[in-house]
């Protein structure tokens, strides 16, 4: 039985699942974004106080704090730039989910299971179904060339003269034998053709076979060392964290200039926005293994 219908069903269907996980993906690294940068605003809104009192006390020059200020509302912009991003992004979400829109307060974690090798892939069900497709095709125009037994008749009546009609009726039948002679070698380039085909599934199916292999293995490789780089950013994370405490300390003794003070947090930014992205690709990661080993 041919069931080309329903696998290409089935792929719009896992095509449909594996967009709509990347799409929730990216909207969550934007709310982990958006979580972070609203916590940064909030430090420097505390330093910003701090600030204007060692202003007025004539520690630090009223140039920095109209610098720390400019950061303030610089980062206020991103905000809320991340904001309008992230609503587009949900937006999406309903789009690609076929639901009405309504209000999303938070996205919860993505739980993303690395899929259990099936028992047979995707693309071997395809070929088998492919193949038996062809073996019909070829039966089907085979049956054209074979001797063919079909029965025949008909009936007439004679309407010249209406008398004795009973008598100008007739009916006759009888059985037809048709034997092909001469196919035109089509049968032959038939054959041909149906082999050709069989050789480019086998070809396809065996080339498929060694790039999922290859590709999986390359997964694999790719969230170890994605894994690996995250414990030796979350080591230095902690130790910017520990110099940030320091210089917070020293800001408030006006040890230390706000540029230099807004430099370190702008260096732990960018660390931080770097985890973000490396778990961000380890999940992305995780749904392209399961998108394609199926």
């Amino acid at each position: 039985m041919n069931n080309s219908l329903e696998l290409s069903a089935e792929d719009i269907e896992h095509n449909l699942v594996k967009n709509l996980t990347d799409a929730y993906i990216m909207a969550y690294r934007l709310q982990l974004q958006k979580d972070f940068t609203i916590e940064i605003l909030k430090d420097l809104e505390n330093r910003l106080k701090v600030v204007e009192l060692l202003v007025n006390r004539a520690i630090l020059k009223e140039s920095d704090y109209l610098l720390l200020q400019l950061d303030i509302e610089s980062k206020q912009l991103e905000l809320q730039q991340i904001h309008i991003n992230l609503k587009t992004a949900i937006n999406q979400l309903y789009s690609l989910s076929g639901i009405p829109l309504t209000e999303t307060n938070s996205l919860s974690v993505p739980n993303i299971l690395m899929a259990i090798d099936p028992k047979l892939n995707y693309y071997q069900r395809k070929f088998e179904n492919d193949s038996l497709q062809v073996e019909a095709d070829q039966k089907v125009f085979e049956n054209r060339y074979l001797p063919q037994l079909s029965l025949y008749g008909n009936t007439g009546v004679n309407a010249v003269e209406l008398t004795n009609i009973n008598r100008r009726i007739g009916l006759s039948a009888g059985l037809r034998f048709t034997v092909p002679i001469y196919d035109g070698k089509q049968r032959k380039y038939n054959v041909q053709q149906n082999e050709l085909k069989k050789e480019s599934l086998k070809f396809y199916k065996e080339n498929t076979e060694i790039q999922l292999e290859n590709n999986l293995i390359t997964i694999q490789q790719q969230m170890t060392a994605l894994e690996e780089n995250k414990i030796l950013i979350e080591e230095q994370l902690q130790k910017q964290q520990n110099v940030l405490e320091i210089y917070k300390s020293k800001l408030v003794q006006g040890q230390v200039s706000i540029v230099d003070y807004l430099n370190i947090i702008q260096t732990y930014k960018l660390n931080v926005q770097t985890k973000l992205q490396m778990q961000t690709n380890h999940w992305l990661l995780q749904n392209q293994y399961n998108f394609i080993n199926w």
